[in-house]
């Protein structure tokens, strides 16, 4: 049947996300109607209604499959909201660590709900719940710890799509003490084991660098690595090569197929051997979406040899979305895995027509060095190009470097990838095999500091990223009708029809070429992001020709948090760092964030106490250091002009708007009458100001803690507030975006 799993596929990853989007009733009652129409056409002898029949059929199944997992695992976990309890449960992956919190996923085993009299226990819950739990107690815990732990659960908002892709359900902060009960180890627990194991192997014998980076290349294992790289990968488009998927399974898998050819083993045995390689390696990297999609692929070309099979490729990745999706209904919202479905779509039905068209000009005399080349380009262009409208939509940004990078750095690792592969086994011989370790470990550390040092120098440029909005995939939708044109222009016999296609290919290219003019140069774009840093935060306003950033981190790695936000926007420098309050940690902050000439100029508040501190900071940068007593004014030319309040916050003047950023909620009219803008953003920590006049502000910006946010969410209900977000994490920013013209 051909290509009948890849149209499935593909059908159930968009009823996938009509999950979420859509009340769940809709999904019982489209099953429903599939179903009914699915049976219709199985009773039809042609063999093209007995295909359609069974698409349909399988997307019902999908369709009462995602019913009867909300029904199981959503509602209950909606009832558990804003209750108090006590879990005991086992911790299933690694803690992250987030500054002042850090979080792990507990499966829960017993439920015991806080009632007034007593405590009451609940059978029917959720099996996944996201716990977040305060620094001090992070040393303790390790992944199958089974512990008893107090916890309040609260309303999942704008993430919980995510969440629920990773089939987590509810979330809750700790209320006190965590007890460890002891360890529960299930029979996958030798695949956690062995992933540390390699990751102390590369601490011990590479650099911290490369030890950080071949375990995020190798396992996955990203945790290690400082916010400051990962911004930069971001920004360069490459945050896919430290997200285990297709690229290094496929790599493993004809590693592991060489060895066992050169073995003469059978192809029958070849893929049993090649299907128990495929369960380790996904099972070392914790079955994460995209590295799941790669396994399920893979494992049907296995099966197809021990079958005696051959498998088609677009059909292997419908099959692997459609189990995906079965096993994980709101799959649609993993990020990494839409992106490892898209890009592997992509290589296989965009990049033979972009190399038919890469060939046209050697007329089939093109030598394999070039061919190779031209290769890797069309590989990386209908990559990009499949997986642009996520990215837009997820990120809001696009990278303008991102082929560039992924030129630079595809061969390279993929060199280290099969490096690091004979390294692991070497590293564990003994002592007498040491300079073979040594060598194989130069090896790999030159072309590691390659990449590293590609990723970062290509991440410093300002004006490689470009903030975009859903209205900006206009040219994308534009190019496609004009490559579908093309397509259709060279597969067309009559004359007309070709001068048709090439017409209306024409005109959609000179569509995009306008549309890209309009949305770039008449369209300047202001940017306010709220950035939650520890236990305070900042605020990132850009326009056109100006930054600013009002406060800083509170210890060095806050301060690659908040450098990550300004990388998001494009920008890799500040004209000014407001600081309404200055404390001994700020001035490590401030200090780290300046390091490198990244901001030109600091205003900063008059401390006796902190003489030392700001001397420090003159020492290590070559900003200008302005301090003041109570309110200091800051001018950029004519379309910016800032004041700073002491303890109260500041405001940021462009010429049709004015940010009010405010650390003081009792400060607010003071900072209200600086404003001189038509329109006014309000950006505040913690707490809504008591006096607040919703109408005073077209958008109000709130990074808080999640504890903090049920009052929020009470107080914008009695004052009627529809233009406030807010943010609870401390990895995500809330961003908001207005286009003006200057």
């Amino acid at each position: 049947m051909v290509r009948v799993f890849f149209y499935s596929g593909m059908a159930i990853l968009l009823c996938s996300a009509a999950l979420t989007l859509l009340p769940p009733c809709f999904c019982l009652i489209l099953g429903g109607v599939l179903a009914l129409a699915a049976l219709i056409l199985l009773m039809v002898k042609r063999s093209a209604g007995l295909r359609l029949g069974i698409c349909l059929l399988l997307v019902a199944a999908f369709c009462f499959t995602g019913y009867f997992n909300f029904l199981k695992n959503v509602r209950p976990a909606l009832q558990l909201q804003t209750r108090t309890a006590t879990v005991i449960g086992t911790i299933v992956d690694y803690p992250e660590d987030h500054g002042d919190i850090f979080t792990y996923t507990l499966r829960a085993e017993q439920l015991l709900l806080n009632a007034a009299p007593g405590q009451q226990k609940i059978t029917d819950f959720p099996r996944q719940l996201k716990i977040q739990v305060v620094d001090s107690t992070k040393t303790s815990l390790q992944v199958f710890d089974q512990i008893k732990i107090p916890v309040k659960f609260y309303t999942l908002d704008e993430n919980k799509n995510s969440l629920y892709s990773n089939k987590i359900y509810a979330s809750a902060w700790v209320q006190g003490s965590v007890n460890k009960l002891g360890q529960n180890r299930p029979f996958y627990a030798v695949f956690y084991s062995f992933r540390q194991t390699v990751t102390k192997a590369f601490c011990r014998y590479f650099s911290k660098e490369a030890a950080d980076f071949s375990s995020a290349l190798l396992l996955g294992n990203r945790q290690a690595l400082d916010a400051r790289f990962l911004a930069c990968a971001r920004v360069t488009g490459v945050s896919h090569v430290l997200v285990v998927s297709g690229l290094h399974l496929g790599i493993i898998f004809q590693a592991f197929d060489f060895v066992f050819r050169l073995l003469r083993l059978s192809k029958r045995h070849c893929g049993l051997l090649q299907l128990f390689v495929v369960f380790a390696f996904c099972a070392v990297c914790g079955f994460s979406p995209s590295i799941m999609r790669a396994g399920l692929t893979y494992a049907v070309i296995a099966l197809g040899r021990v079958l005696r099979l051959k498998p088609e490729p677009l059909n292997s990745l419908g099959f692997a979305a459609a189990v995906c999706c079965f096993l994980n209904p709101y799959l649609s919202f993993n990020v990494a895995a839409m992106l490892s479905f898209f890009a592997t779509f992509g290589l296989l039905f965009g990049c033979p027509y972009v190399m038919r068209v890469f060939l046209l000009p050697f007329r089939g005399h093109c030598k394999k060095p070039v061919r190779a080349v031209l290769l890797a380009v069309a590989q990386t262009l209908t990559a990009e190009y499949f997986t642009f409208p996520i990215a837009v939509l997820v990120f809001g940004y696009i990278s303008l470097i991102a082929p560039i990078t992924n030129l630079l750095i595809g061969y390279p690792t993929t060199i280290t990838l099969c490096l690091l592969l004979v390294t692991v086994p070497v590293l564990f011989l003994p002592p007498v095999f040491n300079p073979l370790k040594k060598l194989l470990v130069f090896c790999c550390e030159k072309p590691i500091q390659y990449i590293t040092t590609v990723i970062r120098r290509l991440a410093e440029p300002e004006g490689i990223i470009f903030d975009t909005t859903l209205e900006q995939l206009l040219p994308y939708f534009l190019v496609t009708a004009a490559f579908v044109c093309l397509i259709i222009f060279t597969h067309l016999q009559r004359q007309r029809l070709r001068f048709l296609a090439a017409a209306l290919a024409g005109f959609f290219g000179l569509s995009t070429a306008l549309s890209c003019g309009y949305l770039i140069y008449c369209r300047p774009v202001l940017t306010v992001q709220a950035v939650k840093l520890g236990y305070g935060f900042s605020a990132v306003i850009t326009t056109p020709g100006q930054t600013v950033l009002v406060g800083a981190g509170d210890s060095s790695q806050n301060c690659n948090t908040l450098q990550s936000a300004l990388l998001k926007t494009g920008r890799n420098s500040a004209s000014v760092l407001l600081l309404p309050e200055l404390s001994r940690s700020v001035a490590i902050g401030t200090t780290a964030l300046v390091q490198g000439n990244k901001v030109s100029a600091v205003l900063y508040p008059k401390s006796g106490a902190l003489l030392s501190e700001v001397t420090e900071l003159r020492r290590q940068s070559t900003a200008k250091l302005v301090a003041y007593n109570q309110t200091a004014f800051y001018e950029y030319g004519t379309a910016l002009n800032a004041a700073c309040v002491a303890s109260a916050g500041a405001v940021v003047n462009l010429k049709s708007c004015s940010v009010i950023v405010l650390t003081n909620p009792s400060a607010l009219y003071s900072l209200t009458r600086l404003a001189t803008g038509k329109h006014k953003i309000l950006v505040c920590y913690a707490a809504l100001p008591p006096s607040l006049n919703p109408a005073e502000f077209e958008k109000i910006l709130v990074s808080c803690a999640a504890a903090q946010k049920p009052a929020i969410e009470t107080f914008a209900r009695s004052a009627g507030m529809k233009n406030i977000v807010y943010n609870t994490n401390a990895t995500q920013t809330v961003k908001w975006r207005k286009h003006y013209v200057e």
